[in-house]
């Protein structure tokens, strides 16, 4: 029987756009979030993303990095940017060699509904422990 990404997502805490950034480096830190969906508003559409690996990356473009202080949608990566396989709209694709190659790379699936809001996350310790039923280590 297949494993799909809905079976292995958890729910995803987010961060409004308007937000400081500073909230969503904090979120982070305090639920061991290597990234977190920002949104429009509260509960609404999916935005952007925020994750360390992405900061560092466009960090380049910046002359001093991310100011903690500015809105959250100044420093994230945009939805139009992200990856096609990073949005799964309900959490329908199987999990197959081509999506563990994506999670190789890339780390986390953002589950959204139709509505574009965002319903979960499917992070690869969540598919590797769907694969092979291992136990959740305890704590950061």
């Amino acid at each position: 029987m297949p494993l799909y990404v809905r079976d292995v997502m958890v729910p995803a805490k987010s961060v409004r756009g308007d937000q400081p950034l500073q909230v969503a480096l904090d979120l982070m830190a305090e639920n061991s979030y290597d990234q977190i969906p920002v949104t429009e508003g509260d509960d609404g559409p999916l935005i952007g993303v925020i994750s360390y690996r992405f900061l560092s990356e466009d960090r380049i473009s910046y002359q001093f990095g991310p100011i903690p202080g500015e809105p959250t949608r100044d420093s994230m990566r945009p939805r139009s940017r992200l990856p096609k396989q990073m949005v799964s709209e309900g959490g329908n694709e199987a999990v197959d060699d081509e999506l563990l190659r994506y999670y190789y790379k890339n780390d986390f699936i953002l589950v959204v509904d139709s509505q574009r809001c965002v319903s979960g996350i499917a992070q690869l310790w969540d598919v590797a422990n769907g694969l092979l039923h291992l136990p959740r280590p305890e704590g950061p």
